[in-house]
């Protein structure tokens, strides 16, 4: 018995008795050859099973096929579960007798770890022999870094609770907000917002709010970046990732209410009847016209008629002795009427039903004639030897004695000045 070798070392000998042949790759139809055909898989260039990507990113799965026997292959085919369609894209359908070929497939990445494996098939070019076949695991981890924030506001209080969640730490955390004082937050990890969070961090913080009246409306913002070692479709490590979260809300602080202005007293009403400006203003024009005390007496009374109230009066009429008067004898205002002057006329206070008592009742006095022997004295109704119309006359006296002078000199300086020395005829 003898044995003969393939050249390329992976051909298994088999003997033939009868005829000592030696044929290369001779096996049963419907069988599987696992060596002839060879497969490696990476990853964003990383052949390490289970490479550590971000969540959502976009892989590029290669696999590099090698064809071992001393025949070709057509029809390869490489089936990938993770990848787009489920098929790599190979260049060439064939490939050649101990030659390579490169495939590529794209694969989104969705959080967590998966790992799968992939297969590749390719049928011989010549007749008889089996299909090639092989085998490859292939996978990545992608574990997503996820940053929340939460706020709630009141008037008193601001209440802030950062949850993180990540395969490394965040670092460069910062937390703003327009309505807080750094300086015033504080943390349960004790002092104020640390700079780092490790990896499942729930932290609570908390401010005073601003208490100013008015509403109150922001949004707080915390961010951080964390170096979660992931790799780009190079195979080189990403920048750190950066975080941020975001909360919008408010609250409003009540204006405060002015004090109620304690009810107005109202003011008591006289037995008069008269009470407010209105009545103020007749109790202070009867006290002018009225001497002091005379509104307490019953019935109406007689005053001396003020000088400058004098004009009222009809010529010859003179002042009523103090005391009581029948009701009638007061004119408008309480002007006094002249001894034997008839009164006609509705009385104010007294009408058809009679005085009031109590009471001044003035009346307005219709014309009436004088009672004979009425002796008329002064000019327009002031008597003799009154001031009002001496001092009358000693004003016009002394305008005529200055503004006649003043007048006559006007004259001649503006004749002068009208008619010059040279020019008369």
């Amino acid at each position: 018995m003898s044995a003969c070798y393939g050249l390329s070392g992976l051909v298994r000998p088999v003997v033939l008795a009868s005829a000592g042949v030696c044929l290369l790759g001779a096996a049963p139809l419907g069988g599987g050859d696992g060596d002839a055909l060879r497969m490696a898989v990476s990853t964003n260039s990383v052949s390490v099973v289970g490479v550590r990507v971000r969540v959502g990113q976009e892989l590029i799965r290669t696999y590099r096929l090698r064809n071992f026997a001393e025949w070709g292959l057509r029809d390869v085919k490489v089936v990938d579960a993770q990848a787009v369609g489920g098929v790599a894209r190979c260049p060439r359908g064939a490939l050649a007798p101990l030659g390579t070929m490169v495939c590529r497939a794209v694969v989104r990445a969705a959080a967590g770890r998966h790992v799968s494996r992939v297969t590749a098939t390719g049928v011989p070019t010549w007749e008889g022999y089996r299909s090639a076949y092989a085998a490859a695991p292939a996978g990545y981890d992608a574990r997503a870094s996820v940053l929340t924030l939460e706020r709630s506001a009141s008037q008193k209080r601001l209440s802030y609770r950062l949850v993180y969640s990540g395969p490394a730490p965040l670092e460069n955390v910062r937390l703003r907000d327009p309505l807080l004082d750094p300086a015033a937050l504080r943390c349960a990890s004790g002092g104020g917002l640390p700079p780092s969070l490790p990896a499942g961090s729930d932290l609570e913080c908390g401010a005073p709010a601003p208490d100013q009246p008015g509403p109150h409306e922001s949004v707080a913002r915390i961010s951080g970046t964390t170096a979660d070692k992931a790799v780009s479709w190079t195979g080189k490590p990403l920048p750190p990732l950066a975080l941020a979260a975001e909360a919008v809300g408010g609250y409003t602080v009540p204006v405060p209410s002015r004090p109620s202005m304690p009810p107005r007293r109202a003011r008591p009403v006289r037995p008069d009847g008269l009470s407010g400006s209105v009545g103020e203003g007749m109790r202070r024009l009867a006290r002018g016209v009225l001497p002091r005390g005379a509104q307490d007496r019953p019935g109406p009374s007689a005053t001396a008629v003020p000088r400058r109230e004098a004009p009222l009066l009809p010529p010859g009429s003179a002042a009523l002795p103090p005391g009581p008067v029948p009701p009638g004898a007061l004119g408008f205002l309480g002007v006094p009427v002249p001894p034997g002057v008839p009164v006609t006329g509705d009385v104010f206070g007294a009408g058809p039903f009679g005085p009031t008592p109590g009471r001044p009742v003035p009346v307005v006095p219709t014309a009436a004639p004088l009672p004979p022997g009425a002796a008329l004295s002064g000019r327009r109704g002031h008597p003799p030897g009154d001031p009002l119309e001496e001092g009358m006359d000693w004003a016009f006296i002394s305008l005529m004695v200055v503004a006649f002078p003043a007048l006559l000199a006007a004259i001649t300086s503006v004749s002068r000045r009208s008619n010059p020395p040279g020019e008369r005829d």
